[in-house]
């Protein structure tokens, strides 16, 4: 996620990601790790998984917040 343009800059505070293998029945959260003001998650796909649904939240430093929802943001495996 980016900031809109002319936004503040104010550092990024809080980030997590959570993954769906279900068009998002359920939920996984995915381990971030930061990097100075950017994050970047792990995503391990089970055996089975075709569809990946992604929900992001962040939040920077002057408490304005985000929350995605990308409903079968890729696919993992071939169609059969």
């Amino acid at each position: 996620m980016q900031r809109q343009p002319g936004a503040s800059t104010a550092g990024l505070r809080e980030l997590t990601l959570e993954v769906s293998y279900d068009d998002g029945a359920t939920w996984h959260r995915a381990p971030v790790a930061f990097f100075g003001d950017r994050g970047v998650a792990l995503v391990c796909h089970p055996a089975a998984a075709a569809f990946v649904t992604l929900r992001a939240h962040a939040r920077d430093a002057d408490g304005n917040a985000v929350t995605e929802t990308f409903t079968r943001a890729y696919r993992t495996a071939p169609l059969r």
